[in-house]
């Protein structure tokens, strides 16, 4: 499903423009004529970004803008105050009552389009937020829906991503993780925690040399990482290179010493340790 936009707005001229430039940017628009339907569209259509006339007959811009805020299950969506009055004192009564932005009419397609992607970028980060809350009540399946709605609405979204594969990996689905890790990744090559991530997946594929460059990569983007830190040693210990691991360990515990974990790696790579 593409990303939606709903326009509320009685003017026939403006609607024909907008739709036009709205589906050449790839996005589906839906248009209602006056509040009272835009709030059932939005309700019965659940878009992404509503775009909100002010003047307008049967419901007006503020009364439509309180209502869908009313309601909890479209209250996230952005409204986007639309309007060619730049200066009317119902622009700040509409901000007031939970519109998010405003754009002024005529509309360039450049405009909508930062617009859009803005709004977007901020839906994104509302789906994470609402994955992240489902995976620590262990709801694996609502956090995996809420991850995909934020790459659909903002596909250029790293965390979404690295979030999605850390449910595959939790779920057993390495190759989908990996896949994952991999877009993360190519979208924020900066991204030290999917590198760790994508690291402890290839360990679990087996994959030890794949998984201590993964490792090292996220220690040259993020020195401190004790995570990294005690993941590389574990590799390293597993490939039998001891006295690495051990250094690794003890980095890790240096950064942070109540590191359990690490203290039992490094007690574990000790033991193992070739006998004099």
């Amino acid at each position: 499903m593409g990303r939606r936009i709903l326009l509320i707005d009685d003017d026939d001229g403006v609607s024909q423009i907008f739709t036009t430039i709205a589906a050449h940017l790839g996005y589906e628009c839906s248009h209602a004529w006056d509040g009272r339907e835009g709030v059932d569209l939005a309700i019965a259509v659940q878009p992404d970004i509503i775009f909100m006339d002010l003047m307008m007959p049967v419901m007006d811009g503020i009364a439509a803008t309180l209502r869908i805020k009313e309601l909890p299950f479209i209250a996230h969506i952005p409204i986007v105050v639309f309007t060619a009055a730049l200066g009317d004192a119902r622009i700040m009564d509409a901000l007031n009552a939970g519109a998010d932005d405003v754009l002024i009419k005529p509309v360039s397609m450049a405009q909508l389009q930062t617009t859009v992607r803005k709004h977007m970028g901020n839906l994104a980060i509302f789906h994470i937020n609402r994955g992240l809350d489902a995976q620590r009540r262990g709801d694996l399946g609502g956090a995996t829906a809420s991850y995909d709605e934020a790459i659909r609405v903002n596909p250029d979204e790293a965390m979404a991503f690295n979030n999605r594969a850390s449910v595959r990996r939790e779920k057993g689905d390495l190759d989908g993780a990996l896949a994952d890790y991999n877009e993360a990744i190519r979208l924020r090559p900066d991204y030290a925690m999917a590198f760790n991530n994508r690291g402890v997946t290839r360990a679990a594929q087996g994959d030890l040399d794949g998984a201590i460059a993964d490792y090292t990569e996220a220690l040259r983007l993020r020195p401190d990482d004790v995570l990294a830190l005690n993941n590389r040693g574990t590799a390293r210990r597993y490939k039998g290179d001891i006295n690495s691991a051990l250094d690794d360990y003890a980095e890790a515990l240096r950064l942070k010493p109540d590191l359990a974990e690490a203290r039992n790696n490094r007690s574990a790579a000790r033991q193992s340790e070739p006998k004099k």
